[in-house]
């Protein structure tokens, strides 16, 4: 992770999702302290549902699906 941050870092990322399970509690530091947002170990999927109380999944399409 730290090395991933420091890539968000050197592009100007503004926001860094770590997805569920995915928890590094120095690399978080090392954003916050570089003005990155950060949500850590969450999902997207799991939130929607809950926000929007609804049991659909989000429907993914790969780019070849996408294009025909």
């Amino acid at each position: 992770m730290p090395a991933i941050v420091e890539s968000c870092i050197k592009v100007g990322i503004k926001n860094l999702w770590l997805q569920d399970g995915v928890i590094h509690e120095e690399a978080a530091l090392l954003a916050l302290q570089a003005g990155i947002n950060v949500v850590m170990d969450r999902c997207m999927a799991r939130d929607y549902a809950q926000l929007f109380n609804t049991t659909e999944q989000a429907r993914i399409i790969s780019p070849d699906q996408a294009n025909g």
